[in-house]
């Protein structure tokens, strides 16, 4: 089976965010700055992103969660 990078990046946030809750963010901006000073641009820009994608679930979970259509 294929997982895109968009797949896994999805993956890796929620389950940092059941994991991790609040914290979620932090740890994938800590595994982000990890590979950015070991020089992997493009580790780095992956977790960047699962940072990103916790970020917006937390805010969801906050706001509650809205129907999709």
């Amino acid at each position: 089976m294929d997982i895109s990078l968009d797949h896994a990046v999805d993956i890796y946030a929620r389950a940092l965010c059941a994991w991790r809750n609040e914290e979620a963010q932090r740890e994938a901006q800590k595994e982000a700055l990890a590979y950015r000073a070991v020089g992997d641009e493009e580790g780095y820009r992956a977790w960047s992103r699962v940072a990103e994608r916790a970020a917006a679930l937390l805010q969801e979970r906050k706001g509650g969660f809205k129907r999709m259509v």
